[in-house]
């Protein structure tokens, strides 16, 4: 667990190669972390200590860590590297994290809806427990269908690789994250309400290119 000063919260992280088993092309080829990477060497080794550690977590570790911390715990994401839901195992491990944390917003953008079976076991998770802020990563290999597929589930998207989209193919109109677009507010993912941490309705969130 890590603090993120770029969107002001903590955050659980997992190794890329290990998780990130749902990607698009588009997202591999386009893959922030595995920039940096190729910046700090030292990440990779870190993200596979990462990963030995996830396989071992669960709730109650989670919150023991937290009530340790001294900056804000009231939203933590999972994850800012790698993917939350890389296999069926992590669907309870996820849970678990839920259950014996219910203060905490759990913030997961996940890949795993491309899963055909996958994606209704964490689709429950988000409708069953009120603090997880489940959304679906999308990019635009996403197709028509998948977007119109999404929206009748239920899903709040969060889209990524096009600056000037700003409708969804089902004609939404996409919320405009304040953290990457116009100002390029930092931490403003710890205060924000509008967008991915939005209850009252199901939101398209839109990310600018880093």
């Amino acid at each position: 667990m890590r603090f993120c000063n770029d969107i002001g919260m903590f955050a659980v992280d997992r190794g890329i190669p290990q998780s990130c088993g749902h990607a698009t092309a588009f997202c591999a080829a386009n893959c922030y972390n595995e920039k940096l990477y190729k910046i700090y060497p030292a990440m990779r080794g870190k993200d596979i200590k990462n990963e030995r550690e996830w396989a071992l977590i669960d709730g109650v570790k989670i919150r023991q860590e937290l009530r340790r911390k001294r900056k804000q715990t009231s939203r933590v994401r999972l994850m800012t590297r790698g993917e939350a839901f890389s296999q069926f195992t992590d669907i309870a491990r996820v849970e678990h994290i839920l259950v014996e944390n219910p203060h905490v917003t759990w913030w997961i953008p996940t890949r795993a809806w491309r899963h055909p079976i996958l994606k209704f076991a964490v689709r429950r998770l988000a409708e069953k427990y009120g603090n997880a802020r489940i959304m679906a990563s999308t990019d635009p290999t996403t197709t028509a269908e998948e977007w119109a597929m999404l929206k009748s589930e239920g899903w709040s998207t969060m889209f990524f690789g096009i600056d000037d989209m700003t409708t969804t193919p089902n004609g939404d109109r996409m919320f405009m994250c304040p953290k990457t677009h116009g100002a390029k507010i930092k931490a403003a993912c710890a205060v924000c309400k509008r967008g991915c941490f939005r209850t009252d309705k199901r939101v398209d969130v839109h990310l600018a290119q880093h």
